[in-house]
């Protein structure tokens, strides 16, 4: 597997959570669907987490501690480092070749954010907003230069 696949799947993650969280209020991070189930702040936080520990695999990053935010911050520092890791991978940066390849960051890490991303649509719609049919087949490539 190449950097671009991997590239192209972070893409895929940063255009579905984007639609998924679009105009989505500020209470929507604190619902509690009750049970002990993750509320959505504390799901995107951890989704923030696992892409941390996937640009560890490729250069030094501060810790997977990150302080406390609210949901604004929260969704621009999940992006913030979508970008950085998609930077890392068109740089095609050396990854750490004792823990991971990049087909494992798919297999690991990433493919877990995108369960996370599944999770959020769900809390949505128990929420009481849930997501507009689109077809993803069709979804436009995410332009991380936007950010």
């Amino acid at each position: 597997m190449d950097n671009d696949s991997v590239r192209a799947y972070l893409g895929a993650i940063a255009f579905r959570f984007s639609y998924l969280t679009d105009g989505l209020s500020d209470d929507f991070a604190d619902f509690s669907a009750g049970h002990g189930v993750r509320t959505p702040l504390e799901i995107l936080r951890h989704m923030s987490e696992l892409v941390i520990f996937s640009l560890s695999q490729f250069k030094e990053v501060d810790s997977l501690n990150l302080e406390q935010t609210d949901w604004q911050s929260e969704k621009a520092r999940f992006l913030g480092l979508l970008k950085s890791l998609d930077e890392s991978l068109s740089k095609n940066a050396e990854c750490n070749a004792e823990l991971m390849q990049p087909e494992n960051l798919w297999q690991g890490p990433l493919a877990d954010t995108m369960t996370h991303i599944g999770q959020l649509a769900m809390l949505r719609r128990l929420w009481g907003q849930p997501l507009e049919k689109i077809n993803y087949w069709k979804a436009p490539t995410f332009d991380f230069s936007k950010l």
